[in-house]
């Protein structure tokens, strides 16, 4: 999924650079065999490496995705160190986009950062189901309600 989210910034977002941070070399080199085969070419990039090591990336990133990234490969405790680390990088202002939301996330990770304290939810006009049974749609029939944007309002000390 990396390898399309970081595609995707380039070709429907307009992203001048789009880099993915993923720490499992084996998908590092799929995500590189991929980018390649699409002639994503030097504005698409994957960094082999733990995101909490990445701390002047994220600093200067506009845009950061989080989907469901310490839920099921990481224990409370180490989920509760990334997020406290990763809220002390990014930047005011950029946004993160997080499915599921990070209310979500965070509780399952026991509250390590208080999400008002750091970021703002951003008012999102989500789609209508043209089928009420769509699979993808909420209650209320809207679509991808599991995404959520976010825009960062400080960088919090830990």
């Amino acid at each position: 999924r990396l390898g399309c989210v970081v595609y995707a910034a380039l070709v429907l977002g307009g992203a001048k650079e789009s880099v993915g941070v993923e720490i499992n070399k084996d998908l590092c080199d799929l995500q590189k065999q991929a980018l390649s085969a699409l002639g994503a070419g030097d504005m698409a990039k994957i960094v082999c490496g733990d995101i909490v090591d990445q701390a002047d990336l994220l600093k200067r990133a506009r845009l950061t995705v989080f989907h469901n990234p310490f839920q099921f490969f990481s224990d409370i405790k180490m989920a509760q160190a990334t997020w406290k680390k990763l809220s002390s990088m990014l930047s005011p202002g950029s946004l993160i986009v997080a499915s599921p939301p990070l209310t979500e996330q965070l509780a399952q990770a026991e509250d390590p950062v208080k999400e008002s304290d750091w970021v703002e939810l951003v008012d999102v006009e989500y789609p209508m189901a043209d089928d009420p049974e769509d699979e993808h749609a909420d209650e209320e029939g809207r679509l991808y309600t599991s995404v959520a944007v976010y825009k960062v309002k400080k960088m919090l000390k830990h």
